[in-house]
């Protein structure tokens, strides 16, 4: 059998034997500790071990696994959210931010059995091939640092603040 179906096989498994029931992104202590914005159907969320400055979290506030099960009216408001991390993340970097990469997680390859995207600013100098691979390659080698609280409550602040603005 290969990989991906494995994955695949392994996360329906879990979803099954354990639902929404302990899932981190179901868990309100969870998202009042890394809330940044909260939409009617989604919360914006700060990770915890950002992979670069800036990498935040969209996630839906039912418990869905994939995209697929989205509605419609999920759907509209998260095309308006994407709009507002824009202007976010280029009030917060400025010029120094060339583009957006949005990994949507679907079943496969996530270690959170709930739909969320990872949304990462990358700069001028990751856009060079050299610096990407260089940046991936770091992923792979050093785990992400976890966030102090004082990072996180500060992050928390200014996102907020940035929130508002935008």
């Amino acid at each position: 059998m290969n990989l991906r179906l494995t994955l695949l096989l392994l996360s329906c498994c879990f979803a099954l034997l354990f639902g929404e029931e302990g899932c981190p992104f179901c868990s309100e202590s969870i998202i009042q500790n890394q809330e940044i914005y909260r939409g009617q159907h989604w919360h914006v969320l700060l990770d915890y071990r950002p992979v670069v400055p800036g990498h935040l979290l969209i996630i839906p506030t039912e418990h869905h696994v994939t995209r697929h099960e989205i509605s419609k009216e999920e759907h509209d408001e998260l095309f308006d959210i994407e709009k507002k991390i824009h202007c976010v993340l280029q009030k917060r970097f400025g010029s120094d931010i060339e583009d957006f990469q949005y990994e949507k997680n679907g079943p496969t390859l996530q270690s959170v059995h709930h739909f969320h995207i990872h949304v990462l600013p990358i700069s001028k100098e990751m856009q060079s091939t050299y610096e990407k691979v260089k940046f991936l390659t770091r992923l792979l080698i050093l785990p992400p640092k976890k966030l102090s609280i004082a990072e996180k409550e500060e992050e928390k602040r200014l996102y907020s603040a940035l929130f508002n603005e935008c």
